[in-house]
């Protein structure tokens, strides 16, 4: 008797609840997707906020860094030849020529040439050394120090292998901060020098060419950076970053042939350039 009453008054409750229930579960549902897709757009909207400042910091990051490096500073035009084409006033690096001279002599090769040098300074307002080259050898110390931490120094280690410590570790302050960049060196993983020498008197250049380290999986540049002390005048000296870079007319165009790549490589150029002179001025701190 328990058993045919218990089924018998349970049944209605069931049919007569499940149309409102099976209503609200859907109402509720609806109302949860809204509050969803709400939280959703605002989230979108606070990331492009996010993005969007973070753009404008940064571009006006840039252009208070130009405006601070460009007084300090001179930058050459960035200029385009075939191999055949290049001017007799600029000094080309004998690695340059090393690397051209199998090259087909037929014109179908762009060479992108940028200079950067610092402003003129006196012998007296630099640090002595114990050698002639020990000026150059501290600047470039300093300059392959401060491009280390670069973005691009970045994105060029995510491109080695994990297990290549040999070259990793030319990445490290530590070790830049020993190098005499003497040929055969390593910098920074893709910079070897292949030749350092003096152009008379007391000039020296020192040529660091693009070299890719094995297992490196990103592109690869055909290039030349070019570090010097040259004269200025009777007792100032000038301290100079050339980079070099050359290409097939066929292949695709190098960053300094670009008008954004030419100006963000000349303002990195700017500030390498007088990250290395700050290391040889004189203050109180380097006298101590």
């Amino acid at each position: 008797m328990l058993t045919p009453r218990t089924v018998f008054s349970s049944s209605p409750r069931i049919a007569n609840t499940s149309t409102p229930r099976t209503a609200e579960t859907k109402e509720t549902l609806n109302c949860r997707h809204a509050e969803r897709v709400i939280m959703i757009w605002q989230f979108l909207r606070l990331i492009a906020g996010f993005i969007t400042t973070l753009a404008i910091v940064t571009a006006a990051d840039l252009f208070r860094l130009y405006n601070s490096v460009s007084k300090l500073v001179t930058t050459e035009t960035t200029k385009l030849f075939t191999l055949q084409d290049i001017p007799p006033d600029v000094r080309k690096p004998k690695s340059l020529l090393s690397e051209v001279a199998t090259l087909p002599e037929n014109g179908n090769w762009i060479v992108a040439y940028e200079r950067v040098a610092s402003r003129p300074v006196r012998r007296c307002e630099l640090i002595s050394g114990p050698s002639p080259g020990w000026l150059l050898t501290r600047y470039i110390r300093a300059t392959m120090t401060a491009f280390s931490g670069t973005p691009q120094v970045f994105l060029l280690k995510r491109m080695l292998p994990r297990d290549d410590g040999d070259t990793r570790r030319t990445f490290q302050r530590e070790w830049i901060q020993t190098l005499d960049f003497n040929e055969g060196d390593r910098v920074n993983g893709f910079w070897r020098v292949a030749h350092r020498g003096r152009c008379g008197g007391e000039e020296e250049r020192v040529e660091l060419v693009m070299d890719a380290p094995a297992g490196y999986q990103g592109p690869v540049v055909q290039g030349v950076v070019v570090v010097g002390m040259e004269t200025a005048g009777r007792d100032g000296v000038v301290f100079v970053n050339e980079t070099w870079m050359w290409r097939e007319k066929d292949e695709r165009k190098v960053l300094l042939e670009s008008a954004a790549g030419k100006w963000l490589h000349g303002l990195l150029s700017s500030w390498l350039v007088t990250r290395g002179l700050d290391a040889l001025l004189k203050t109180d701190e380097k006298e101590e």
